[in-house]
């Protein structure tokens, strides 16, 4: 079956199936809407020039040491909700530069 001019497969589910399912399906999609949010903090950081190491790290470690940092952070503390009352994410400065040096110095340590 095509979707949209792509070839996809769509399956259905009743409510009895997904009934059970659905506080496991919410977990699953709150994860990786903080993944993206810590993700873009961590980014926001490496942009206004607060983690310069990472800023100049190789693509791979970079990459690995943000997988590992999103990992981190990834505690209720990091969340909260903006003005308009949207999930956000804030990781103070100074703990995600102490952070950054230790998931740096372990990766090179390797």
């Amino acid at each position: 079956m095509g979707l949209e001019g792509r070839e996809c497969e769509i399956m259905q589910f009743g409510g009895c199936y997904l009934g059970r399912n659905l506080q496991n399906i919410g977990v699953i999609q709150r994860r990786v809407v903080e993944d993206e949010l810590l993700g873009a903090e961590i980014d926001r950081h490496i942009a206004d020039g607060s983690l310069t190491a990472l800023a100049s790290a190789n693509h791979e470690e970079r990459q690995d040491t943000v997988t590992a940092l999103i990992e981190e952070f990834r505690v209720e503390e990091s969340f909260g909700q903006d003005d308009s009352g949207e999930l956000r994410a804030t990781i103070d400065t100074a703990a995600l530069q102490d952070a950054m040096a230790r998931v740096l110095a372990a990766a090179r340590a390797e």
